[in-house]
């Protein structure tokens, strides 16, 4: 059965059903998910790539100021590109070669996931 296709009444029927929505490896997909934004930087740079590419100095510029550092940024790309959801491209200006880092196909299909995350953080933030 295509889970991708269930409306949210179907999903939560299934849920309670205790019906198999599962990943090819019988793994939970939310926990699958959820892997995706573990780590302190991970959903903040996510959120930056979403607006499209962007070089190393540019990321590190916009999130320094909250403290990331750059040993945690490239840690933080290498972790999203072997999560798949973020990819290195090369490309050259002159002489000088730049590395702008873009999400991947399995990157933006998260866009309507962060889209829901964004509304609900907004509504929902600790006051």
């Amino acid at each position: 059965m295509d889970n991708d296709n269930l409306s949210f009444d179907e999903f939560r029927a299934r849920l309670k059903a205790r019906s198999e929505i599962r990943t090819p490896s019988g793994a939970c997909p939310v926990g699958v998910a959820l892997k995706v934004f573990r780590g302190r930087w991970k959903a903040d740079v996510l959120y930056r790539l979403c607006a499209g590419p962007s070089g190393f100095g540019a990321l590190l510029r916009a999130l320094a100021p909250e403290g990331l550092t750059r040993t945690m940024l490239a840690s933080t790309l290498r972790e999203l590109e072997k999560d798949g959801v973020a990819a290195p491209s090369e490309r050259y200006q002159g002489r000088v070669r730049r590395v702008d880092w873009a999400l991947t196909p399995a990157g933006e299909d998260l866009l309507p996931v962060f889209h829901a995350l964004m509304r609900w953080g907004a509504r929902h933030e600790p006051r």
